[in-house]
């Protein structure tokens, strides 16, 4: 049942993209290989809109490309009539992804460019389909192989980022610091206390 439910979509899939230009479909080398952007993420929404449906993930792990943002929207592929992939909320994902003409980063392919993720490794794909001799075992070994060799570059939570630390107050120039001016009151208050002491001795 599952291997129909997986040919049913790649004929979806492939008819969609013969209509509306060639489906771009990869190896699993090709997979890991071409795909810009490499990250990690739990879902947190879903948005079903029918023209251009689309996910947000809170990125956790980058394992390749410079990411500014904790939080990212991926669009879906095409899809005729109802929406039939959609991932599951708060699940844990593997993306491989590219940038696009307009700098947006979208799926590196139209099929296999998504895993589901359980203790660290990919175990399912998402919107996956079997192409030419690769089947989904295939992308799953391939992406395992790559999460084993490839060490993850850990995104801070949103709240835990620099960006959201509280800044230290502007100073003008040749504005002292309140605390050293304190420090050093209180510096002068001892020298001054010992120096009246050291007199009276005398």
């Amino acid at each position: 049942m599952k291997r129909q439910a997986s040919f049913l979509l790649f004929l979806l899939l492939f008819w969609t993209g013969t209509a509306t230009g060639q489906l771009l479909a990869l190896s699993p080398a090709e997979m890991v290989e071409s795909a810009q952007f490499i990250l990690a993420g739990q879902v947190i929404e879903m948005r079903e809109q029918q023209e251009s449906p689309e996910f947000v993930i809170r990125v956790d792990t980058v394992y390749r490309g410079e990411l500014l943002l904790a939080t990212l929207t991926v669009p879906l592929p095409p899809q005729t009539g109802k929406l039939l992939a959609v991932p599951e909320l708060d699940s844990r994902m593997l993306f491989f992804l590219t940038a696009n003409n307009g700098l947006n980063l979208v799926p590196a392919g139209d099929l296999n460019w998504a895993a589901f993720l359980k203790d660290g490794q990919a175990e399912r794909l998402f919107m996956g389909a079997r192409f030419n001799n690769w089947a989904e075992t295939d992308y799953i070994l391939e992406y395992n192989r790559f999460l084993a060799e490839t060490p993850g570059r850990k995104v801070p939570p949103p709240g835990d980022t620099e960006e959201n630390a509280a800044p230290e107050p502007l100073r003008r120039p040749g504005e002292v610091n309140p605390a050293w001016f304190f420090a050093l009151a209180g510096i002068m208050f001892v020298l001054l206390l010992v120096s009246a002491l050291l007199k009276r001795r005398r």
